[in-house]
């Protein structure tokens, strides 16, 4: 179970999968500062989760499950009013921006993650 130990941190007992002691992680809230590079990581939950720990990838990435879920949650709860809310309007923002560009320039911009990949064994459509 995780408790706040301070204004926008978080203590939380973390296992390791493979036995190793198990400890706390600090869960931090996202400073303003730190949006922007947060936000290079949204996409990224587990680099997230690592961001707001101080720790790197491969450290969240060798816990037990159940403790990566109590972290992600802690994240969650200490940055739903801050962080999310800014992650939520810059989407919102990107998306508006799309939709105002004409159909041919947001093909061309984005076309390669638009077309369905082609299927195995059938040579790729030409564009």
């Amino acid at each position: 179970m995780s408790h706040e130990t301070l204004h926008g941190e978080r203590k939380v007992p973390v296992a390791f999968a493979d036995g190793q002691s198990a400890t706390d992680f600090t869960v931090k809230q996202f400073r303003i500062g730190d949006y922007q590079k947060a936000l290079a990581l949204y996409a990224d939950e587990i680099g997230l989760v690592a961001f707001a720990c101080g720790k790197i990838k491969k450290e969240i990435e060798s816990l037990e499950p159940e403790s990566y879920e109590r972290l992600h949650a802690a994240v969650q709860e200490l940055n739903e009013k801050g962080f999310f809310v800014y992650a939520a309007r810059q989407e919102k923002r990107g998306q508006e921006m799309i939709s105002a560009m004409p159909p041919e320039m947001v093909q061309a911009a984005f076309g390669r993650f638009l077309s369905p990949p082609p299927s195995p064994g059938l040579p790729p459509v030409p564009r």
